[in-house]
């Protein structure tokens, strides 16, 4: 990977309809947006960028957002494969239990077809697993590859991996999965904060992970606060070492004060560029879509 690339900024578009994005993920031609707060999943056209949008089961069609203290807090979004079907992964950050301790499982070409697990069992196993305490468990991102599921936990910037057909033997016979692996990832820190890990997805095959991880000026990481900046990065399972990282700047080359939620991979180019869409929350009750470049 060479060490030299850059992120710029290509485009943006405010959804200023949908609040609170915080995960995306892609199935055909379309954007999927989990948010941590509306009772919908919003699908988003790449051609055009209109959107649709479907009320998830238990909730009120009403609301705009759910209150705070009841809220799943979805925080993350990939497609992956569950009885030869193509499915949408949201899992809840697990910060508050059990409110936030649940996985939304969303067919891809009916989104009507969902169900909500609960998942508290699963996530005090993989705490006591990676000796991780309670109040550091904040799962913010997710990737699915072709035999692994990836965990990241934001408040340790920790990965688990755990083998993808042990984990859907857990969702069809209720069996507990134990953790493959797990590791910590060396992030920078900016204006004295650490970097925390905020989304991921799949690059490639050969085990590269391109991730995005957030800064916010608070005495704590799971305190909301000012935002610093965010970067994004990549680094590779099979080494466990991050081998690229950027802290992203806009047009003007300041350091873009927006906290990086998601992103997902649209395009890899034969020169070795590669076009992502990025989501932004500012916790005003809209988002933000980036495109950006990595070349």
């Amino acid at each position: 990977m060479d060490k030299k690339l850059t992120v710029t900024i290509e485009g943006e578009k405010l959804l200023d309809s949908i609040p609170s994005g915080s995960g995306i993920t892609l199935w055909n031609d379309s954007l999927f947006i989990i948010t941590d707060d509306a009772p919908y999943i919003y699908r988003i056209s790449l051609d055009d960028y209109g959107y649709s949008r479907t009320l998830l089961r238990g909730y009120d069609r009403a609301a705009y957002r759910i209150p705070k203290p009841v809220k799943p807090d979805f925080e993350t979004a990939a497609a992956g494969k569950l009885n030869g079907e193509e499915y949408i992964f949201a899992f809840g950050s697990g910060s508050k239990s059990p409110t936030r301790d649940s996985l939304l499982i969303l067919k891809a070409s009916n989104l009507t077809d969902q169900r909500i697990v609960p998942i508290t069992s699963l996530y005090r196993l993989l705490q006591t697993e990676t000796k991780t305490p309670a109040d550091q468990w904040n799962i913010e991102g997710l990737a699915i590859t072709n035999d692994t599921l990836l965990l990241f936990n934001r408040g340790s910037n920790m990965v688990i991996e755990i083998d993808w057909k042990v984990f859907t033997r857990f969702l069809t016979e209720g069996a507990l999965p134990t953790p493959g692996a797990y590791y910590l990832l060396q992030l920078p820190e900016h204006e004295g904060h650490l970097a925390r890990i905020s989304g991921a997805c799949t690059l490639n095959d050969a085990g590269d992970i391109l991730f995005c991880a957030s800064i916010e000026d608070t005495p704590n990481w799971y305190t909301d606060g000012p935002v610093v900046g965010s970067y994004i990065g990549i680094f590779n399972r099979k080494t466990r070492q991050v081998q690229f990282i950027q802290i992203l700047k806009d047009k003007q080359g300041q350091v873009l004060k927006a906290k990086v939620e998601s992103l997902e991979v649209l395009e890899q180019h034969a020169d070795g560029s590669i076009k992502a869409m990025a989501i932004t929350d500012n916790d005003k009750g809209n988002s933000r879509l980036l495109e950006i470049v990595i070349r």
